[in-house]
């Protein structure tokens, strides 16, 4: 039952964690932040995690990474074109970032930015969610392994378009920039993968 309860405590840590550093950043966000948000004492956060504020934050990039991996993979097993499965994703990321109020946008991206260079622990678990995330699109892109190659470029190539199309539409409190890629990164992804082979 303790073991029940504490890991409900960690979760509700890591995800207060979370959030706030997509709304606010790491720097701007304290311990007494992240326990006021989650409801618990502050003497829980050394406990689940002895290297305080920075373990938190790799907790908080592996569970932003599992959430998209989840939206990911539910589109890899829907049926339908590629250009439906690569709309379907758009749709995903602008309704997550709509339902946010457009204050959450990439659950990763902020802290990717601000902490990578600092803090090898964190650069090392974005990495690790950015290739999770780009291997996975690579099966969406080709699930019989053909064209690996153009496979790898064009996951590459939506991951990043995507990232700066969540910074954009943050910014603009406007799903625009992910809407628009249907019609302009989405042909070009299929075309790439779907075009005359040599």
């Amino acid at each position: 039952m303790s073991m029940k309860k504490g890991e409900q405590t960690r979760q509700r840590l890591v995800a207060a964690a979370a959030g706030l550093f997509q709304e606010k950043g790491y720097a701007a966000t304290g311990l007494s932040d992240i326990t006021r948000a989650g409801e618990v004492p502050k003497g829980s956060v050394y406990f689940h995690f002895p290297g305080g504020k920075e373990d938190i934050a790799v907790a908080a990039v592996e569970q932003g990474r599992d959430q998209i991996l989840e939206g990911l993979r539910m589109v890899a097993d829907s049926a339908g074109t590629l250009t439906a499965r690569l709309d379907a994703i758009l749709d995903h990321f602008a309704e997550m970032l709509a339902a946010s109020g457009y204050a959450k946008g990439c659950p990763i991206g902020a802290l990717a930015g601000e902490l990578s260079p600092v803090s090898s622990k964190v650069q090392g678990a974005c990495a690790g969610a950015y290739s999770a995330w780009q291997e996975t699109l690579q099966g969406i892109l080709a699930p019989d392994g053909s064209r690996e190659m153009q496979a790898r470029q064009g996951a590459e190539l939506f991951l990043s378009a995507v990232e700066g199309a969540l910074l954009l539409a943050r910014t603009y409190q406007d799903r625009g920039p992910l809407d628009r890629l249907k019609g302009t990164l989405v042909p070009v992804i299929v075309n790439l993968m779907e075009g005359e082979r040599s």
